[in-house]
């Protein structure tokens, strides 16, 4: 039997988007000399887990519309990044930038449902603890699958009294039961269970913001220089930021200075001694408030 292809273990579970990304970012800026560019995979479309031939379309700039909206008359946080590419390679940036953020909120709501669907799983068997205190109940109706179940009576009616409360799809929550059915390894749904499975997903999530952190970092690494009115912009909309936000600021800058352990509730930060990748992460967390409270 020939061994198994590190490809068909990665498509086991799952695409690998964050590879696949970084890759067709770093084909379009080379590293220098004093920092290695990773090697490429040898077959992209076995990584992203689509058959040969399929990933060619999937990023390119014919996909993308061009969006001028960032070239408006100020001068403040534009053309940031790619002036040094060619209109096609700029154009391709944007294609890549665009579907990494499609496919990347796709696996974050997949993970989302997961949890939901854990978690109303959990409920069924609290439920089940207190259906089989009755003796009216039979031991056919308390061994029901859970993802079947439909009873008058549930601690799903805390949440609006449907059994899809949360509007996870039916593939999804049958998926999750399978697979927490698989943890135990005797088919077996309890609360043994379903802790493990949990534990399955923090795992996933902690990887998945450590994955989201190093692309970001990596794709505003090519960052141009901010320019020392930028900064005192950026310093002005951060000061105007609703109390509710400036969380995810200062969670930025202890995630970019994790030797210092030892944060005051009151940071004081000097946007003048930032390094460049920490300030336009810093701005492009601003952005994203301020665009979230114009929807």
């Amino acid at each position: 039997m020939m061994p198994e292809s590190s490809s068909v273990r990665q498509n086991e579970l799952g695409p690998d988007y964050f590879g696949y990304f970084k890759h067709l970012f770093f084909e379009l800026f080379p590293q220098s000399g004093d920092r290695a560019s990773p090697s490429p995979p040898s077959n992209l479309e076995s990584l992203l887990g689509y058959p040969s031939g399929q990933v060619e379309g999937i990023v390119s700039p014919n996909n993308v519309v061009e969006d001028k909206s960032c070239y408006h008359s100020a001068s403040f946080f534009t053309r940031v990044i790619g002036e040094e590419l060619s209109e096609y390679k700029k154009e391709r940036l944007k294609a890549i930038l665009h579907h990494a953020t499609v496919c990347l909120n796709q696996e974050a709501d997949e993970v989302f449902g997961c949890i939901l669907t854990t978690l109303l799983i959990e409920l069924d068997l609290q439920d089940k603890r207190q259906l089989s205190c009755h003796s009216s109940f039979s031991n056919e109706e308390i061994c029901e699958p859970l993802c079947n179940k439909k009873r008058k009576s549930s601690s799903l009616d805390h949440f609006g009294g449907c059994s899809n409360p949360f509007g996870v799809n039916t593939q999804l929550r049958t998926k999750v039961y399978n697979e927490i059915q698989a943890v135990k390894g005797d088919g077996a749904i309890c609360m043994e269970a379903v802790e493990k499975y949990s534990d399955k997903i923090n795992e996933k999530l902690t990887e998945m913001e450590e994955n989201i952190d190093e692309y970001l970092d990596m794709v505003v690494s090519k960052c141009r220089p901010m320019t020392k009115a930028e900064k005192q912009q950026l310093g002005r909309r951060i000061q105007k930021l609703p109390g509710e936000a400036l969380g995810g600021v200062v969670d930025i800058f202890r995630q970019r200075n994790s030797s210092a352990t030892d944060f005051p509730d009151d940071v004081f930060v000097n946007l003048e001694e930032l390094d460049n990748v920490t300030l336009w992460r810093l701005y492009f967390r601003v952005q994203a408030v301020v665009k979230s409270k114009e929807l």
